[in-house]
Parts: C-alpha cells; structure tokens; sequence
C-alpha cells in the first residue's frame, strides 16, 4: 500500500498538476497529515525541490515568500462538478444499493446517561449503574467500565461475568455495534455530591487504583 501511494502522489502531480525536474513545489501543510506524505512523494519522485514555509499560510507573510518567484497558484475559487476520483459508483455499482447497505449506522457520540439508561435495564435487581472509562495501568484507550448498585445487597454475588455479557449485547443492539464492557464492579453505593450528582472523576480514581493494586 505504502508504494502505490507514493507512486499514486507522484504521478498525480505530474498528470494534474504540471510537476516537472527542476520544478519548486510549495504546498503548506502539516507533514503528519495526510497532504504531507503526498508533497513529499510528488515533489521528490519528480525530480522536483519542495519550498517549505514556516507558520501559517494565512497571512500576508506567506504571500510574500512565494510571490518574488511569479508563479502561479492552484486552487479553486467554487467546485462544480465532482472531484476527480470523487464519482457516485464503485466498480460501475451503485454505492449504497452495495456497498452501503446493510453498513451499521453509528450514533457518533454517546453520553455516560446512555450507557447507563440501557444498563439499568439489563436486570431488574440493579438500581443504578455508572458507566466510566477507567485507563489501563499499561497505558491505552480507556476501558469502559460499569460500576453497579444492587437493590438488594445480597445480589452482590452474582455472576459479574454473565451481567458483563448482558451489558455488551444489550449496548451493542440498542446503543452502537461497536461498544464493549471491560469490566463490571459492584458497589454498596456511588459517590455523589451535595446536588445529588454522581462522581465519576472520583469514582474513575478509585477504579483506577483498584486495577493497579490488582496488577501488584
């Protein structure tokens, strides 16, 4: 993959965009995007030198420092038509009568009381649930961690695997496909302020220190 794009970049900017040897290509970008690797690809493969300009492009320095050399500029003022590349069929099919289809819509984001709500309703002996995202003592992505208040105090032995279980199918068919529980922890109550809301940055501290003293 990474050689077809180099060799993609270089002769895009020769096909489309006129880049010969000797040429003096100055594209402002961030190098860690995606436009970056592109500039380096489609300058240097060409036998061409890239100008790089220091700050934003934004301003008048910017015009300054490209302008003493009297060339010309590439953008455009308003697109009509589709982009190059950009068309409304893959391999001669219509996008979503195949490949769209049956694609699982995502939500975006989705709030703490979500999780919650759908939680709660996994088992009749809960009475309240905190969904946090706890980092692991490794280092990562945060893990989605469920902390959970019985009715009855007895219903703590329960099997916290199977409720783990219920947590991920209910999320996943209600809420996102793509949700995963990594834990379940019971508590005799949750931290709460005077206001009566639930704590989660402490609650997210000691679930922390729990998962590192396990590791111990």
């Amino acid at each position: 993959m990474d050689q077809y794009y180099s060799l993609k970049a270089a002769a895009d900017a020769w096909c489309h965009m006129d880049v010969r040897k000797g040429d003096v290509v100055c594209w402002p970008t961030n190098l860690g995007r995606m436009m970056g690797p592109w500039l380096v690809y489609a300058s240097l493969l060409n036998g061409a030198s890239m100008a790089l300009y220091i700050g934003s492009p934004l301003g008048s320095g910017f015009a300054k420092f490209v302008q003493p050399q009297n060339v010309p500029g590439i953008g455009e003022l308003a697109l009509g038509p589709l982009m190059l590349g950009a068309s409304n069929t893959l391999l001669n099919a219509d996008h979503y009568g195949v490949y769209f289809k049956g694609m699982p819509l995502l939500n975006g984001k989705v709030s703490s009381i979500e999780i919650e709500r759908i939680c709660n309703g996994v088992d009749s002996n809960i009475l309240e649930t905190a969904a946090i995202g706890v980092p692991p003592s490794g280092g990562g992505p945060e893990l989605l961690t469920i902390a959970v208040v019985f009715k009855d105090s007895n219903s703590t032995k329960q099997d916290l695997h199977q409720l783990r279980m219920s947590f991920n199918s209910a999320l996943q068919k209600k809420l996102n496909p793509l949700f995963r529980v990594s834990q379940v922890v019971t508590l005799p109550s949750l931290p709460r302020t005077a206001s009566n809301k639930v704590m989660r940055r402490v609650l997210r501290q000691q679930l922390s220190e729990t998962n590192q003293n396990s590791k111990i």
